[in-house]
């Protein structure tokens, strides 16, 4: 399975420039053949399609053989060549299906290319032309021209039609490096190195071969590496590209080989190669010594290497390459890892409930009259509703940043009161309704439940803008008595000097750790956003908007120590020619079944209530699925990046998804926060 995406990465080619036709098409058969001209040379390297219906598809890409347009072609499959075949699961019309299959053909500047781009069973959706050949669409590189629609595999035709899809593709090679042309020994190919002075991406070569029409093939040292120690060995080669039917422009003059390669090879790496023709002789030079370097610019060497008989054969040694070794240079570009979404799971470390009299959150304050308590247990608050009174202040209570609309004021405690954290020894009032165990919070009059989970400092919140200067307006008020210090917002209005008064009281109990929340009226809820919960210190995940009645009615809130919604993190970055290591941690202890997800683009969806699952989201589109079995509270998986230019700047998503026994929600499965990995040079 992991071949299968590698390959889809492959075939992506997103650093390549894209060329779209069209997606709105609104008519259909098996296929299209189209042609496309080069202004630029370029490599065609993959499509993306635009099918019927959704369900899974096979497509076949072929082009015509030795290059040229496919009009006169249409019905004769001895002119084709087929590239490959590739199993899909179609996103639907109007969208872009990726096709997952390597391409990899060259068009020289002024060349035309003829393309069938067909499915076995099932419709591609295309548009109607106004004649075949007419160009369509093209950019500074490329033009595409109408061509006809068919029936699988070589029937019946429609004309004229226009393919809906992109193609992709990349410019041809910049930049070269040259050995000689000037040998007079020969074998059936060559095994050599090249080391890479900056990044380069190996695209193609040209090679001293005499007159006639040949068959090559190029292979890559698997992994990197230097071909020596490797010469009989082929599992420790991979075949990067291979041409047949190549004209020889005769020996001592190039010939350029009709194939696209894609090897990275990075600023002091060794890359063996292996060019070899499979019917003939090459021309190469004798050596000095295996390793030495023959040929060098600011980019890249080649080095000595040997001659040797097709497949992996007699070697002679030492021998020079004759060619050209063509590439472009890497851009750099940063791997980077983006959050999206959120997580979710059924356990927080923190809860909050927004009332507010607009949209999104409108929903009457319902919490007047309600005491409720923060039940200290060690690492965790199981918070429920009791009976408490309200306690009037003394005369000896502090008035909290007297004087002040927006303020706060530290106060010190008789003794540390137990904490999720350890303990603290002051308690940080607000006048905007929260009380913290520290500063740094600092004040904000609008409340949020996503700024209460960011507070700094472990924060109990009855928040709202108050305004205990508006004439006529009770105060905030703390003391302690005994072993309670209580924070009171007695008959104290609501900004801008509404009316309105609002009584509320948090008691903490220094001996036990216990909190409660005691809300006698709070009667500026209905004219102003309000927030009630609380948040340790430092960023939670978001749970979600709490109905707080509604839950302290049917049982208890459980404020865990950690969060317990899936948690995934990127351990490394997506960087070319390395491993994309991922981790999930907060899996819970009734977690049967878990699946990775990865995919090429974000669904956006934050809330799958209409599935079953409230809260959680998808943020993968869920082209590879791969499932393992829960053993413990983390697990660790990978994904390869290979050693491939094309896919600089490629953008790859993924999320995690587990099943619980009992189920948590209708649908059976929590899942993750969603990853965007940007892929990158370094």
């Amino acid at each position: 399975m992991r071949l299968i995406l590698t390959m889809c990465l492959i075939a992506s080619a997103v650093t390549a420039q894209n060329l779209t036709t069209t997606f709105g098409g609104t008519n259909s058969h098996n296929g299209n053949m189209f042609d496309l001209t080069a202004i630029n040379p370029v490599v065609v390297s993959g499509f993306d399609i635009n099918l019927l219906s959704t369900g899974p598809r096979t497509i076949e890409v072929w082009t015509v053989t030795g290059g040229g347009t496919f009009v006169g072609k249409e019905t004769n499959a001895a002119a084709w060549t087929l590239v490959g075949s590739a199993s899909v699961e179609t996103a639907g019309a109007g969208v872009p299906t990726l096709v997952p299959i390597a391409v990899n053909t060259p068009i020289a500047a002024g060349g035309r290319q003829g393309f069938y781009v067909t499915c076995t069973s099932g419709d591609l959706r295309y548009s109607n032309g106004t004649g075949v050949g007419n160009p369509y669409v093209s950019d500074a590189n490329l033009v595409f021209h109408e061509g006809v629609g068919k029936a699988y595999p070589f029937g019946t035709t429609y004309t004229p039609r226009i393919w809906n899809g992109v193609i992709r593709y990349v410019p041809a090679p910049t930049a070269s490096l040259t050995t000689t042309f000037s040998g007079a020994n020969g074998q059936n190919g060559n095994m050599f190195d090249v080391v890479g002075l900056r990044d380069i991406a190996v695209h193609g070569f040209d090679v001293n071969v005499a007159a006639g029409t040949w068959n090559f093939i190029v292979f890559a040292v698997d992994g990197g590496g230097t071909f020596v120690g490797k010469e009989t060995n082929a599992m420790a080669w991979v075949l990067v590209g291979s041409a047949t039917g190549v004209v020889s422009a005769g020996a001592g003059a190039p010939t350029s080989l009709p194939l696209a390669t894609n090897v990275l090879v990075r600023a002091g790496q060794t890359q063996g190669f292996y060019v070899t023709c499979a019917n003939g002789t090459v021309t190469y030079s004798n050596g000095t010594a295996v390793g030495n370097v023959y040929a060098q610019n600011a980019d890249a060497q080649v080095r000595e290497g040997i001659g040797i008989t097709y497949p992996f054969g007699t070697v002679y040694s030492p021998r020079v390459w004759n060619g050209s070794l063509k590439y472009t240079t890497v851009p750099e570009e940063p791997a980077t890892v983006t959050s999206l979404g959120s997580a979710c799971g059924h356990e927080f470390r923190s809860f909050y409930e927004e009332f507010s009299v607009a949209a999104p959150h409108y929903n009457t304050f319902d919490l007047n009259g309600l005491s409720m308590r923060w039940q200290f247990a060690g690492t965790r608050y199981i918070v429920d509703n009791v009976v408490a009174a309200f306690v009037p202040p003394s005369a000896a209570a502090i008035n909290v940043a007297a004087g002040a609309l927006d303020g706060e004021q530290g106060f010190t405690l008789s003794a540390p009161m137990p904490t999720l954290v350890g303990s603290t020894t002051t308690l940080q009032v607000c006048t905007k309704g929260y009380v913290a165990t520290a500063a740094g919070n600092g004040v904000d009059f609008s409340p949020t439940g996503l700024d209460l989970l960011a507070f700094p400092s472990d924060t109990w919140a009855c928040w709202m803008d108050y305004d205990q200067t508006s004439a006529a307006s009770g105060k905030i008020l703390y003391e302690q008595v005994g072993n309670i210090a209580y924070a009171t917002w007695n008959g104290v209005r609501t900004y801008p000097g509404n009316p309105a008064t609002n009584t509320f009281q948090f008691q903490f109990n220094v001996t036990t750790g216990d909190v409660t929340l005691v809300v006698v009226a709070l009667n500026g809820s209905s004219l102003w956003p309000c927030v009630v919960g609380f948040s340790p210190a430092g960023s939670s995940l978001n749970p979600g908007r709490t109905d707080i009645s509604a839950e302290l009615a049917a049982g208890t809130i459980i404020t865990d120590p950690l969060d317990r919604a899936l948690n995934l993190v990127a351990l490394t970055n997506p960087v070319l020619g390395t491993t994309w290591s991922l981790g999930v941690g907060g899996i819970p202890g009734t977690g049967l079944l878990g699946v990775e997800i990865l995919g090429f683009f974000d669904p956006g969806i934050d809330d799958l209530g209409f599935l079953g699952m409230p809260l959680c989201g998808l943020r993968a589109s869920p082209d590879l699925l791969t499932p393992w079995f829960v053993s413990s509270s983390t697990h660790y998986y990978t994904l390869p990046v290979p050693n491939n230019l094309q896919l600089l700047g490629l953008d790859i998503f993924t999320t995690t998804a587990v099943f619980q026994v009992p189920p948590i929600n209708a649908f059976g499965a929590i899942t993750s926060r969603g990853l965007k990995a940007h892929i990158g040079s370094y």
